[in-house]
């Protein structure tokens, strides 16, 4: 009996290692893909949907600037990203990713979760 509990304590270790080691390999991964989205695929994206040189984006919500960076680099110097959100943490690493990419248009806003903005005619 006392080989057995010993064999299943260092299988059940063994596979706990192989779930960790699956879990880093995914998040390696995941992380990459960011990664790749941030440095070009995003700015694909946003240039197929048709945004432009020059645009101004709202992104509400806009969480630690996945969507917000991207964007920043197709609409260009002359273009204007406002990103929103309320947690302090997220907007901290927007500001980190905004400064890594040399991107001065982007204007981060600490929301409360509301925001009156005044539209005109």
């Amino acid at each position: 009996m006392e080989i057995y509990k010993r064999t299943k304590k260092i299988y059940n270790r063994i596979k706990l290692k192989d779930k960790f080691c699956n879990l880093i390999r995914k998040w390696k991964k995941m992380r990459s893909d960011v990664e790749k989205w941030l440095r070009e695929e995003g700015e694909k994206v946003f240039k197929d949907i048709g945004i432009k040189k020059g645009s101004i984006i709202l992104d509400f919500g806009c969480g630690s600037g996945n969507y917000t960076i991207p964007a920043a680099k197709t609409v260009g110097k002359k273009g204007k990203i406002y990103a929103l959100d309320k947690d302090r943490t997220d907007l901290s690493k927007l500001m980190q990713k905004a400064k890594l990419f040399g991107l001065e248009n982007v204007e981060i806003i600490k929301t409360s979760g509301g925001l009156k903005i005044p539209l005109g005619n």
